[in-house]
């Protein structure tokens, strides 16, 4: 019962020694405990994910390219094709459909055939591209960073995920340097800019 006693009153004493770090005392010797601030996360749906990604990357549009060749709804670059599994001959027999068409406002807009990397091929290269970046190339990345803040923003695997559209290396080489070396892509958009549309919005489970 002594012993008891004696842990009960060591507790006890352990508690009131560590409780400046949580609370505060006022005037009156009333003990106020500080607001713990939060990070209120936002869930989507995968759906509304990819949705985001197309949109972002091509205007939700199967047949579109740019002036690197990148290609498709997805913009997939010839690297991603070959890890794909594509070959070099079957990417370039894409490439040589590539053509232009300038808009009433002189904006000029590239255009592919997609019976060579159809609709079905483009989905499924977008369901494979993430699993690779969140289960490969980038998996010691998102368990390090998923949840911290970075440069001002919090990071989450959504927004690892929509950087690494940017290219995967780029999105690691900006939060292994704490946001001091950032990429710009040939619009002008960052690998800061894609981490912070996804600030505290996070994929549902």
């Amino acid at each position: 019962m002594k012993d008891i006693k004696k842990y009960s009153k060591a507790l006890i004493i352990l508690a009131f020694t560590t409780l400046p770090n949580f609370a505060s005392i006022d005037s009156d010797s009333q003990i106020t405990f500080a607001p713990i601030q939060v990070k209120q996360i936002e869930y989507i749906h995968k759906s509304d994910f990819l949705y985001h990604i197309a949109f972002k990357e091509s205007s939700n549009r199967y047949n579109v390219s740019n002036q690197l060749n990148m290609l498709g709804k997805y913009q997939a670059s010839r690297r991603a094709l070959l890890d794909f599994g594509y070959s070099n001959e079957h990417i370039d027999s894409i490439h040589s459909t590539i053509y232009t068409d300038t808009l009433s406002s002189g904006r000029v807009v590239y255009y592919f055939e997609t019976s060579l990397f159809p609709p079905s091929e483009q989905e499924r290269f977008i369901g494979w591209y993430l699993s690779r970046i969140e289960q490969i190339y980038l998996r010691d990345i998102i368990e390090q960073y998923v949840g911290q803040e970075v440069d001002g923003i919090y990071i989450t695997k959504a927004g690892i995920l929509f950087a690494s559209m940017l290219g995967f290396r780029h999105v690691q080489q900006y939060l292994e340097s704490e946001g001091q070396i950032d990429f710009n892509d040939a619009n002008g958009t960052s690998i800061k800019n894609r981490l912070s549309e996804f600030d505290a919005i996070e994929l549902a489970s």
